[in-house]
């Protein structure tokens, strides 16, 4: 990194040579061509994330407004309470089922009362029956001694005795048939209210979310607006509204343009620094680049893509949610020459550099190598010591034109 400051140091403090003493010389900014280190770097921002994590999600099925939730970077235990969710209409739900369950069960005691008053009238009347025919019964015994007509009475009258008696049974079992349907459905029906009663308190427990393993809480992005969850948020089922992250590992992501994504390649190496712990340092490479960019908001056709990259080392670990300073490695090279991008042009569909001489400019093609947009490495053309300008030389400045061994050099 030193090396990457005292050349850009060097870049700026741009050597300008004066033509005074030259007469016809352009008077233009040049670099003194020197043997240095070469880096392409790329610098952008990144947040610090654990690479296991373990979510508190929305639960599935509910909706709520968020009334308490934990607040980012504190400890807790497994078990404690990290938020509370609301939800007005689950609540008004359990009010309304509640009541219709005591409806119901008023329903069946109602019915349990209708059915002993009915059952005990019909026992009445069996009673009743009987004691008609035992009545009738010992008088039997005095038939014989009685007139015929009367006899036949008697007789009439005891099968008739029988006969209710015959009916009363039938009618006792009809109705004992009756009332166990009439209390199975109405039971049922409870069963069902109290099933409904017991699915609603367990939306409702759920609305309370405690912390699955102990760890320090981070809090989750709300997909409506991009920012992390606060109080006074819908919450969405499925998604996270809070993570736990485990401390051994950290992964830094990294939102890159498009431009900077396609500079990018896997196995890069980074460099982190972070603001919140300026003292801390961490290194570490690029792991994973996603195929495809989400747009910055709903109607934007600028697209970030996500870029994974590993904390491999640090002196010490970082916070999960910080932010990072990532400095990208995208290439390197000890011990070249390197000029600055400005001084190289195009001509004639070859890259040239235009190097001062005493009384004017000598047009010289160079071949370049590695590249980056500031800086190139000049891999054959020009020497270290001799002077490059920064600016296209006036065509009368142009001493002569020099290229390569396959070129013929032009005066």
């Amino acid at each position: 990194m030193y090396s990457f400051y005292l050349k850009s140091l060097t870049i700026l403090c741009i050597v300008v040579l004066s033509a005074c003493q030259t007469q016809g010389r352009e008077d233009l900014p040049a670099f003194v061509v020197s043997q240095t280190d070469f880096s392409d770097l790329l610098v952008t921002e990144g947040t610090v994330e654990s690479e296991n994590s373990v979510p508190v999600n929305c639960p599935q099925g509910i909706d709520g407004t968020i009334v308490f939730l934990v607040e980012e970077g504190v400890r807790v235990e497994e078990g404690d309470i990290v938020c509370r969710l609301e939800n007005a209409a689950l609540a008004t739900d359990h009010q309304e089922i509640l009541a219709s369950l005591e409806i119901y069960k008023a329903n069946l005691q109602k019915t349990l009362a209708d059915q002993a008053m009915e059952k005990a009238l019909l026992e009445a009347e069996m009673l009743n029956n009987e004691a008609q025919k035992a009545i009738s019964s010992l008088s039997e015994q005095q038939l014989e001694f009685i007139p015929e007509n009367q006899r036949r009475i008697k007789e009439l009258e005891l099968q008739q005795a029988a006969i209710q008696n015959s009916r009363f049974e039938k009618k006792f079992r009809t109705m004992k048939i009756i009332h166990q349907t009439e209390l199975r459905r109405q039971q049922m029906g409870i069963q069902r209210v109290e099933a409904r009663v017991k699915q609603v308190e367990e939306r409702i427990a759920s609305l309370v979310l405690r912390a699955p393993r102990a760890g320090i809480v981070i809090r989750g992005i709300n997909p409506v607006n991009d920012r992390k969850y606060v109080v006074g948020d819908n919450a969405y089922e499925g998604y996270p509204i809070l993570m736990l992250p485990e401390m051994e590992k950290m992964n830094v992501k990294i939102q890159a343009t498009e431009a900077q994504y396609k500079r990018m390649k896997v196995g890069d190496a980074v460099e982190f620094s972070f603001d919140a712990q300026p003292e801390n340092k961490a290194w570490g490479k690029i792991i994973m680049k996603a195929p495809v960019g989400q747009p910055i908001n709903r109607n934007s056709k600028v697209k970030l893509f996500d870029v994974m990259t590993a904390v491999d080392s640090a002196l010490s670990i970082p916070t999960p949610g910080m932010s990072a300073r990532c400095t990208v490695i995208l290439n390197q090279l000890k011990d070249t020459l390197v000029i600055p991008q400005i001084a190289v042009f195009d001509h004639d569909s070859v890259k040239v550099v235009y190097v001062q001489k005493e009384k004017g400019f000598e047009r010289r093609q160079v071949t370049i190598g590695l590249s980056s947009p500031k800086e190139a490495v000049v891999v054959a053309g020009i020497h270290p010591g001799e002077i490059v300008s920064l600016m296209l030389p006036d065509d009368k400045n142009i001493l002569k034109t020099v290229l390569s061994k396959d070129s013929t050099d032009t005066n």
